[in-house]
């Protein structure tokens, strides 16, 4: 389960090095430097950036929707009430941020969004858990942490400002949602 979780979060990785160009490196601060090349550049670039906006969207849509599948399994058989909480905000937020990417898509693409398919096997184990609220929890963070590796990407080469908002509010947010749920994890051992 941790392998596959790890094997979809290099995956990620993988496909944001395709789409932002390598850069040749300047010497001693190379890595620095080469970001900050990358960034100036990419910026100049509406058409790699479009490609960015498009992936990202593509991929958030369907994310957002097991999350918010999850969050229902747990509002309806899970017992914390904390665990709950955090669920139905989840539930919440995410079904709105699907409308408004689903919106942004047609808005700038005109065309609906082409969703990603996503691994359910997140879903499947916290649907045959004997511990929802646990299992829940220990599936949730590593999901937020690939959402916030996504907009981390999406922050360096994406162009649509409205989309690097959403993006940035993404990595704040289910950063500090990771946080609270990994105290609501120690809390229950």
């Amino acid at each position: 389960m941790k392998l596959k979780i790890i094997a979809r979060s290099i995956s990620l990785v993988i496909v944001g090095l395709l789409i932002v160009p390598s850069l040749p490196s300047s010497g001693a601060n190379a890595s620095s430097s080469m970001q900050m090349n990358t960034m100036q550049q990419i910026k100049g670039m509406p058409m790699q950036q479009d490609m960015m906006d498009r992936h990202f969207i593509e991929m958030m849509i369907p994310h957002h929707q097991m999350a918010v599948t999850m969050a229902d399994i747990e509002l309806t058989r899970g017992a914390n009430a904390d665990v709950k909480a955090m669920a139905a905000q989840i539930k919440t937020s995410q079904t709105a941020e699907i409308e408004q990417l689903e919106n942004w898509y047609v808005q700038w693409f005109r065309d609906e969004p082409k969703m990603q398919s996503m691994d359910m096997s997140m879903v499947q184990e916290l649907q045959s858990s004997s511990d929802v609220d646990r299992t829940f929890v220990e599936l949730m963070i590593p999901h937020h942490q690939q959402a916030i590796a996504m907009a981390r990407m999406e922050v360096v080469g994406g162009g649509h400002s409205e989309l690097l908002g959403f993006a940035q509010k993404t990595i704040t947010e289910q950063g500090q949602e990771v946080q609270q749920m990994v105290e609501m994890l120690h809390s229950m051992r």
